[in-house]
């Protein structure tokens, strides 16, 4: 057996080397126990949603949903396409001419309107009010131009519904 003497100054470094030690061990552990416990704190956060669920679940549960208003937003889309083509053939564009058809007729009781949409498609109509008769007349449009001639009167209330020069109401001729 072998015995080592050591003198009581190096027993007393090894001593204190070995209390400086534990305590520097002891700090370091309880660092990282607060560190631990910071860390539970915020994984606990995470792991639950207002609902009770856990984060993972939250965020499924929005990744679904922005699905799903993907799927409304491109079935609007085609919606907003069938709407712009049922306003492109829709009669929007109206242009109105009253005037005296015939001389001392008075009142400007004959007319003639154009109902066009937005491509010059639609009808022109006419009607010519004598002192004991109405007869109208309809001619139809494609792309701006008339099925058969249009009179002055008429073409002034094409030109009006189509936004051209043309007065949309005429005073008697």
């Amino acid at each position: 057996m072998i015995v080592v003497t050591l003198a009581a100054v190096v027993l007393a470094l090894i001593a204190v080397g070995g209390g400086v030690c534990g305590v520097v061990g002891l700090v370091a552990g309880y660092a990282a126990l607060r560190t631990l416990r910071r860390l539970r704190r915020s994984l606990a956060l995470l792991q639950r949603d207002a609902d009770g669920g856990s984060f993972a679940e939250a965020a499924a549960r929005q990744v679904d949903a922005v699905d799903r208003l993907r799927v409304d937003v491109a079935a609007l889309s085609g919606r907003i396409d069938d709407v712009a083509d049922d306003q492109a053939e829709s009669l929007r564009r109206v242009g109105l001419v009253r005037y005296d058809a015939f001389a001392g007729g008075g009142g400007r009781m004959s007319w003639s309107a154009a109902l066009l949409d937005i491509r010059g498609d639609g009808v022109v109509l006419t009607a010519i009010t004598g002192r004991a008769e109405t007869r109208a007349y309809a001619k139809s449009m494609a792309g701006g131009r008339p099925s058969a001639p249009l009179s002055s009167e008429e073409q002034q209330a094409v030109s009006a519904a189509l936004g051209g020069p043309a007065r949309a109401l005429r005073k008697s001729a």
